[in-house]
C-alpha cells in the first residue's frame, strides 16, 4: 500500500534492439576545392554512400553550431567558441578532438572519427581525420 496511490510505480521492460539497416544515403555531390555544391545543366548532382556522407561530414564541419535556426542543435562544431580562450595549446587541441568527434558522430552513417589532428596558424584552423562510415572510411581534410 502506497501513500500515494495515483502514483503507479514504472515497471521498465527492455524492448529488444533490432538493428534496421540504414537506406542508401544520398547527398549533393560537394567541390571540396571549391567549397560549392556541384552542379550539372542548373541541376545537383547527387551522390550516394561513401561519397554522400563526406559531403554532409564537409558541410557539417563548416558550420557553426547553434547560430543558424534552420539547423538543429545537434547540427555543426563549436571550434569557434575557443576564440580568446587563454587555454594551453594542448587543451586546446584536445577539446578541438573533442569537438570534431561530437560534430561528425551525430550521423547514423559515420560509425567512428580516427587519427584527428588539429591545428591553429594564422587564424585558421586546419583538421585533419579519418571518418568511419557504413560504407567505408576515407580521410577529411578541412580549412576553417
Amino acid at each position: 500500500m502506497s501513500i500515494f496511490p495515483f502514483i503507479q510505480p514504472h515497471v521498465y521492460t527492455e524492448i529488444p534492439a533490432t538493428e534496421e539497416p540504414l537506406p542508401l544515403y544520398r547527398d549533393i555531390e560537394w567541390n571540396f576545392e571549391r567549397n560549392k555544391p556541384v552542379f550539372v545543366r542548373g541541376e545537383p548532382v547527387m551522390v550516394s554512400g561513401l561519397s554522400a556522407v563526406m559531403s554532409w561530414a564537409w558541410r557539417a564541419l563548416h558550420q557553426e553550431r547553434f547560430v543558424n535556426e534552420i539547423y538543429t542543435w545537434n547540427y555543426g562544431n563549436e571550434l569557434l567558441t575557443m576564440i580568446g580562450q587563454q587555454w594551453l595549446q594542448e587543451t586546446k587541441l584536445a577539446e578541438a578532438v573533442r569537438y570534431i568527434r561530437e560534430c561528425l558522430m551525430v550521423s547514423p552513417y559515420i560509425k567512428g572519427v580516427n587519427d584527428i589532428r588539429a591545428s591553429f596558424e594564422d587564424g585558421l584552423v586546419t583538421i585533419a581525420c579519418r571518418v568511419v562510415t557504413v560504407y567505408g572510411e576515407q580521410g577529411l581534410e578541412v580549412g576553417l
